[in-house]
């Protein structure tokens, strides 16, 4: 199925590039997004995410795009991360969302694995700074210029510093010879959010 679903976002991709009716354009764009929330649902098989998850309780978030706002699915609220999810606007491109906005704080991960490992960092960031994700883009502007201190949980950076790599040039997702798993980075996340949780 999932081979099916990217085969039609190709397909999908490629029409909407030649489309010149504004309208069609934006429909196209709608329906990529729709089917880019079913490769979320197939790809968010992370430790810790979806056990016991039903499709039911995935949630969908409203995005801002050229055309307007518009309603994807996103990956199944984290207790610890009520603020941010990965959504996946563009085929095969993953991004961590502000779900209060709907404004991306950062695109164009290759895989879902490495959004939700962001997305964790950037939330235990957020906790150690005391930034309070739920306003609108500008007040979590604004509170992160004010707390551009370095950041245990980002390697001793700031968070636009953190953010700013992955727009990097040189930043790769399938660095070869890497020995690290995402998955089990991401469930270490996840403990640490929790323990500071509880």
């Amino acid at each position: 199925m999932k081979m099916a679903i990217e085969s039609w976002l190709a397909k999908a991709e490629q029409r909407t590039e030649q489309v010149s009716n504004p309208q069609e354009k934006a429909s196209l764009k709608v329906q990529i997004a729709k089917i880019g929330g079913e490769i979320i649902r197939l790809n968010s098989q992370l430790p810790g995410l979806t056990e016991g998850t039903s499709p039911d309780e995935y949630r969908y978030v409203s995005i801002n795009t050229d055309t307007g706002p518009i309603e994807v699915r996103a990956s199944p609220e984290v207790n610890e991360i009520p603020h941010l999810t990965v959504t996946m606007q563009g085929f095969g491109r993953f991004n961590v969302t502000h779900t209060p906005t709907g404004h991306s704080v950062v695109t164009n991960f290759e895989r879902a694995i490495n959004a939700h490992v962001c997305m964790a960092r950037l939330q235990l960031a957020f906790n150690e700074l005391g930034v309070d994700l739920d306003c609108d883009k500008e007040q979590m502007t604004a509170q992160v210029k004010e707390n551009l201190k370095p950041c245990s949980c980002l390697h001793g950076e700031t968070i636009p510093q953190y953010i700013s790599e992955f727009s990097s040039m040189f930043y790769r997702e399938f660095p070869g010879g890497c020995d690290d798993d995402p998955y089990e980075e991401y469930e270490a996340l996840l403990n640490k959010l929790k323990g500071a949780a509880s």
